[in-house]
């Protein structure tokens, strides 16, 4: 498993490398509460395609969406600002797997505003019982219930199921022995920006 706080960074790094390609090295579009949800979606891809959680921090209800703490607390002085890309020097050290599902997460939903992503969060179930869980057990800042890992796992699977033509599933089922190819990987992505899957 990956720490999150280095799957946080290599978020913050793929955003650095976009920029860098489009020409416009000072551009970040990526603030806490966008981080938070983009962790969030890494964790729901890997649970949905694999089964396996990427990471091992709880994924806490926060009224704003989904919420890693210890990495809510590394990026809070930046609040509703894009964090800088100049704390990201290099590449944190993540193995293929994380590194493939990070840049799955990023094609599919980095292009979405910190709001946009809070709004999604927010119509899936995942969210949804954790956050109707925290309002019975009465809600405070600093008890938030964690996501399920159960409701995860299955909502993911079925939305990735759901959504995924045939040959891509097929794909994606029978690499759980393996890790898929950087190709394999970069046409699953490619259909997914493209609107046909996920």
């Amino acid at each position: 498993m990956v720490n999150v706080s280095d799957l946080a960074k290599y978020l913050l790094y793929l955003n650095k490398k976009e920029a860098e390609q489009a020409g416009d090295e000072a551009a970040s579009d990526i603030d806490p509460m966008k981080l938070q949800k983009l962790l969030y979606y890494c964790q729901g891809y890997s649970l949905g395609i694999t089964g396996r959680a990427l990471f091992d921090e709880k994924i806490e209800a926060w009224k704003y969406g989904p919420v890693v703490r210890t990495v809510y607390k590394e990026y809070q002085g930046y609040k509703g600002s894009c964090i800088p890309l100049d704390l990201v020097t290099s590449a944190p050290e993540v193995d293929a797997y994380v590194s493939h599902i990070a840049e799955l997460v990023m094609r599919d939903k980095g292009q979405y505003s910190a709001t946009a992503l809070m709004k999604m969060t927010h119509k899936e179930p995942v969210w949804q019982d954790a956050w109707n869980r925290s309002i019975r057990e009465g809600y405070s800042m600093f008890t938030n219930e964690p996501l399920s890992i159960d409701t995860m796992k299955d909502y993911f699977s079925h939305e990735l199921d759901d959504e995924m033509p045939p040959e891509e599933e097929d794909k994606l089922w029978h690499s759980i022995g393996r890790e898929l190819t950087h190709e394999e990987w970069s046409s699953i992505a490619e259909r997914a920006s493209s609107g046909c899957i996920i």
